[in-house]
């Protein structure tokens, strides 16, 4: 899934709960693969989707609860752990 076909979604009147959790599980792998990418606007509009968010989304594994608590709080931890687990790191866990 990508960040164009979330817009595509949302134009087309998803659900709203379910097109958030989609654009949460999006933005949060976006932003481990592309590692701080700020000339990247796709890359931009994910990290400030998960800085705006005002709770750890439920439905996250631990792993990517863990990352979204960097992320959110300290970005430079963020990209510390996911340059240390670099490949061994599976965004679907």
């Amino acid at each position: 899934m990508s960040i164009q076909q979330y817009h595509d979604l949302a134009a087309w009147r998803y659900p709203e709960d379910k097109l958030e959790r989609l654009l949460q599980n999006i933005a949060l792998t976006y932003c481990i693969r592309r590692k701080a990418d700020w000339q990247d606007s796709d890359y931009v509009f994910c990290f400030k989707t998960l800085q705006s968010a005002s709770h750890i989304p439920e439905h996250f594994t631990w792993k990517r609860k863990i990352l979204f608590v960097l992320l959110k709080y300290c970005p430079p931890a963020f990209n510390l752990v996911g340059n240390v687990w670099g490949k061994r790191w599976h965004c679907s866990e």
